[in-house]
């Protein structure tokens, strides 16, 4: 046992932390086990049941998960205001994380179960019951996700405990991740060739059940076994309309906080176009539908893989750097997509079959990398936002941080679900499809593999590459947050906080305010910015 326990220590970098460390962060770290069992079938499989089982248009289906990006566009910043403004005496996140792990693991199941719609009734009742299923799932999904990931910056203080906080994070991604893939692997086959039709149903519908079940444990684990301070004796600012929209443009005045949200905007941009489009990337362009769960594993080991290079790249050079130094394989993968060219249907050749699986391999590790960075620099931003405003706002923050990713997503997911069934990547019995003419009625090179190609290579490359300007503007380094953190520390302390002119550059050139306009830069007699 204690090999065991030594080995996540030093998988983690905890060797010199504190006593009792490693029971906290396990504690916290266990809901993305959850989480990631939920996503990781979603992923590869939620879209292609919805256009091959279900039989909703490629374009339909995405203009479905369009409209509830927009729903949590809507509610996102009342979660946050709620969580911030939650005093109990557990503490401001955990109730919620106790409070959504059921319903989670319920609205996640009837994501793949359409109670018969699906077989008895018309094309627009399934369209609207898959639709409500959605937004009850995004709904749970982002109290949960808003009040987990605001917390952390409140558990952990230093520059490099949060990165080893979310090191357990990803340990418990994989744990979560790995199970999941393999179950549904084992359900749909990983050889099999064998397309989503409507008999996969039930297959589909045990799927749902059985991750759903699962995810629910550890959630409430988490909720259950992570200590917070107490939140019930917190000063609040009064309630009213003006001060609920003034909240969220306090966040902007933070200029670490406006370039975190354009590079991780970008980034997610980039992934969205890969991610969705690689399903009937595989089928229409390298003829080979049975490679999307092969693949997936490949992902699902290679994710594994790359944690503690990219934990080591970190503690040894910086948050940026994993970042900079993986993302040259991420237009590799994309060069070498754009490359296959379509096979006849059932081709097995070899050198198809690796240059796929090498193109996965060079994309995961490049993703990786950059996810890590962008993963680990969003706790700093809360800082310096407390440096502006002299309070702790994590779940406010944390709202646009899930803002970007669901607003992102879902936004991407209808953008290229359209284009692609305007290419005529769709299928021929789809139920109501948008589109009667095609792009190849305005010039025949306009063909399905053009249009995947185009969502698959060419645009994934030029939003990452947008997203690594972005970064470039993103300098903050650990000098930089411990010397936040110290007069943070002074100010709450003596009530005035000492900075040379050098230092008061340094942090109004992160915070994108003067140094005399912060609170923390501020006299004793002012109050917290409201």
């Amino acid at each position: 046992m204690n090999k065991i326990v030594n080995g996540i220590k030093r998988a983690t970098g905890m060797e010199n932390t504190e006593k009792g460390a490693l029971p906290k962060m396990i504690a916290y770290s266990s809901a993305s086990i959850g989480v990631a069992s939920g996503s990781k079938i979603t992923g590869p499989y939620y879209l292609p049941f919805l256009t091959m089982t279900e039989g909703i248009s490629i374009g339909s289906a995405t203009i479905m998960l369009f409209l509830r990006s927009i729903w949590d566009a809507v509610i996102d910043p009342f979660i946050g205001f709620m969580v911030d403004r939650t005093r109990t005496k557990i503490g401001k996140h955990r109730l919620y994380v106790i409070l959504m792990a059921i319903p989670f693991g319920v609205s996640f199941s009837l994501l793949f179960n359409s109670f018969g719609i699906s077989a008895k009734g018309t094309a627009e009742q399934l369209w609207l019951y898959h639709c409500m299923a959605g937004l009850l799932f995004a709904t749970v999904a982002s109290v949960l996700n808003i009040a987990h990931e605001s917390m952390l910056p409140a558990l952990a203080k230093g520059y490099f405990e949060r990165t080893q906080y979310n090191s357990m994070v990803y340990i418990m991604n994989a744990v979560g991740m790995v199970p999941a893939q393999l179950l549904g692997t084992a359900l749909v086959g990983i050889k099999s060739t064998k397309e989503f039709d409507p008999s996969m149903r039930p297959t589909m519908l045990k799927m749902g059940l059985l991750v759903g079940l699962i995810s629910i444990v550890p959630i409430l684990l988490s909720g259950i076994f992570t200590k917070e301070r107490s939140s019930k004796n917190d000063v609040l600012p009064p309630l009213d309309v003006h001060g609920f929209f003034h909240e969220f443009a306090l966040v902007f005045r933070n200029r670490a906080f406006r370039q975190y949200f354009a590079l991780t905007f970008l980034y997610l941009f980039g992934a969205s176009f890969f991610g969705i489009s690689k399903p009937f990337y595989l089928k229409e362009v390298a003829k080979r539908w049975d490679l999307n769960s092969q693949l997936a594993l490949v992902q699902g080991g290679f994710e594994m893989l790359m944690f503690p290079v990219n934990f080591a790249i970190t503690k040894a050079f910086g948050k940026q750097k994993s970042a900079w130094i993986t993302t040259p394989l991420l237009f590799l993968s994309f060069a070498l997509g754009f490359l296959i060219q379509p096979q006849a249907a059932g081709a097995t050749l070899l050198h198809i079959v690796i240059v796929l699986f090498a193109r996965e391999i060079f994309y995961i590790i490049g993703y990786s990398g950059y996810g890590f960075t962008v993963t680990n620099i969003y706790p700093d931003v809360t800082d310096v936002d407390e440096m502006i405003t002299g309070r702790r706002r994590e779940a406010t923050i944390s709202t646009f941080s899930s803002f970007i990713k669901t607003m992102t997503s879902g936004f991407m997911a209808s953008v290229v679900g359209i284009l692609l069934e305007w290419f005529g990547v769709s299928q021929d019995d789809a139920k109501k499809p948008l589109f009667t003419a095609r792009a190849k009625n305005l010039h025949r090179a306009f063909t399905p593999s053009f249009g995947l190609k185009l969502s698959n290579c060419l645009l994934p490359g030029l939003f990452i590459g947008l997203s690594l300007l972005s970064l470039r503007k993103y300098k903050m380094t650990k000098q930089d947050h411990a010397l936040i953190r110290r007069v943070l520390a002074e100010r709450h302390e003596n009530g005035f906080a000492e900075a040379t002119p050098e230092e008061q550059a340094r942090l109004a050139d992160i915070a994108g305010q003067p140094w005399e306009s912060m609170w923390v830069g501020a006299t004793s007699d002012r109050t917290p910015l409201r």
